[in-house]
């Protein structure tokens, strides 16, 4: 199973990433949640931000990167229902920003 290197901690999945902010001053939002046909990332910050979306398994499903006050939209088409984790990065520094929980429920 692949394991995640976060910060000089390992992860065995996405699911045991603690589901805080670390950077409180970077403001994104994930809507709606629960989705069903897509959903939307809003990037309310200065920073170009990566976004990672794993299973619950720990596989990564899908990645893109957002530009500093955007947003991006997401089709579920290739997920399952069930949850997800978002893990936000700074692009250019590669620090985690934070992550979120997404259900998706078609």
């Amino acid at each position: 199973q692949e394991i995640i290197n976060d910060d000089q901690k390992n992860y065995r999945s996405p699911t045991e990433i603690p589901m805080n902010k670390v950077n409180p001053n970077i403001e994104t939002v994930i809507f709606p949640n629960p989705a069903q046909e897509e959903f939307n990332i809003l990037n309310n910050s200065d920073l170009e931000l990566k976004i990672e979306i794993y299973n619950t398994t720990g596989h990564l499903i899908q990645w893109a990167n957002i530009e500093s006050f955007s947003k991006r939209t997401f089709s579920t088409l290739d997920f399952n229902n069930g949850l997800y984790i978002v893990r936000k990065m700074d692009v250019y520094s590669g620090q985690l920003i934070n992550t979120e929980k997404l259900i998706i429920a078609k």
